[in-house]
């Protein structure tokens, strides 16, 4: 089973995150053994996101789908970021794609991913539309970035170093063309 791990310059030390939130073994999931991972550091060095399907990494996780998590390097608190404002879990993967890069602001505050989740907050009425969202670690709130509606998906996000500004491309029209 593939690992994550941070490598710390200033130390020379060399640190596994993809671990259950307890620090136990994650179990495989979905995933393959050759499974494409990219995972992604915050600027700061302290937060690192990735996405697996694997069940226990965080208490809860009943969905079957590919989730995004987020570790602390520091604590190795785990955290999923990809759930809807209340706490519900996505009902479909985030982000759609294996080995998808994630996008985190320079302090970690912000993930940013795509999902085909109808119940993260955008007003989908179709399974199966890709959809960007932005998820705020500190306050829990996720927002909708994309509202296709009928048709499209979109592509892997990009974050600016604040969080203030999230790129992605979309098969939909999300202007008012």
């Amino acid at each position: 089973l593939w690992d994550i791990f941070v490598y710390d310059h200033a130390t020379g030390a060399t640190k596994r995150v993809s671990l259950a939130s307890g620090g136990g073994e994650r179990n495989q999931g979905d995933d393959s053994a050759s499974r494409v991972v990219a995972p992604v550091i915050s600027g700061n060095g302290r937060f690192v996101a990735y996405a697996t399907s694997s069940t226990n990494v965080v208490p809860g996780d009943t969905n079957g789908e590919q989730d995004v998590f987020v570790v602390d390097v520091d604590s190795g608190a785990v955290v999923r970021a990809s759930t809807a404002t209340a706490g519900a879990q996505g009902n479909a993967a985030s982000p759609i794609g294996q080995g998808e890069r994630l996008g985190v602001s320079y302090d970690g505050r912000w993930v940013s991913f795509t999902s085909t989740a109808t119940n993260l907050g955008t007003a989908t009425t179709t399974t199966g539309i890709g959809n960007a969202f932005l998820h705020d670690m500190l306050t829990g709130e996720t927002r909708g970035l994309s509202e296709q509606l009928s048709s499209g998906s979109v592509g892997p996000t990009a974050m600016s170093r604040d969080g203030g500004y999230v790129v992605f491309g979309a098969a939909g029209s999300l202007d008012p063309r």
